[in-house]
């Protein structure tokens, strides 16, 4: 998150709004995956009832983190094994994922690995329902769906103009420092949630570096 937060300043001091935009969806799902391992759940988390059991111990948390993260390598590995110019590589890296796979189930056992498999383990993941386990159903409709469109598909109409041949692309250098504002309030916002449940969580005593990080924050959303 640190180095989200600090690419994020970067394109913010140069105006590129929209860039700026797409690193604070990352930052909505890393504090996602804090709010995961730290903070404490309801008592019947969507997603998470047919699961082995409700994972509470921060070092279960981690396991299963971890485990889901193993399925993840050994999905993409199978999908370079059928992919013409990956499977040298595939071959090559396969015996670390077996290794990986083996520590994971090792880790959490055979039942978690099974519900991590299937449709209800990957449901329980996906960021809309880590949004609604965690209190941030709100923060996902007006962050990351709106990030999400920008990412994904509201870029090249903004700087593409076929219209005039030869076609031409604007790079849109000078940005707009005043629209950087948005992004920087809300970086802020994420950065500092999650900095705070992990000082929370390890009783860090950093408070006064946080109020001076807000502080700061303010700042630089008052110039922009």
């Amino acid at each position: 998150m640190c180095k989200q937060y600090r690419a994020m300043l970067a394109l913010c001091e140069l105006g590129l709004v929209e860039d700026a935009e797409t690193i604070v969806r990352s930052l909505f799902e890393s504090t996602l995956h804090i709010h995961f391992l730290l903070k404490r759940w309801p008592k019947r988390s969507q997603g998470w009832r047919t699961a082995p059991r409700l994972p509470k111990a921060i070092e279960v948390r981690a396991d299963v983190y971890l485990a889901r993260d193993a399925l993840e390598e050994d999905k993409r590995l199978n999908v370079w094994k059928n992919s013409r110019g990956c499977r040298r590589a595939a071959r090559r890296i396969a015996p670390a994922a077996a290794a990986m796979l083996a520590s994971a189930e090792s880790m959490v056992g055979c039942d978690w690995m099974k519900w991590l498999r299937s449709d209800q383990g990957k449901g329980a993941f996906k960021v809309e329902m880590m949004s609604k386990n965690f209190g941030l159903q709100r923060w996902y409709d007006a962050v990351y769906r709106t990030q999400s469109r920008i990412a994904h598909g509201g870029d090249a109409l903004d700087h593409l103009q076929p219209s005039d041949p030869p076609m031409t692309m604007d790079a849109g250098i000078g940005g707009d420092i005043q629209g950087a504002a948005g992004p920087l309030r809300l970086a802020n916002a994420l950065f500092g949630r999650a900095a705070q449940l992990i000082d929370w969580r390890f009783s860090l005593q950093m408070r006064k570096q946080f109020k001076n990080l807000a502080d700061g924050a303010r700042a630089l959303t008052t110039d922009a």
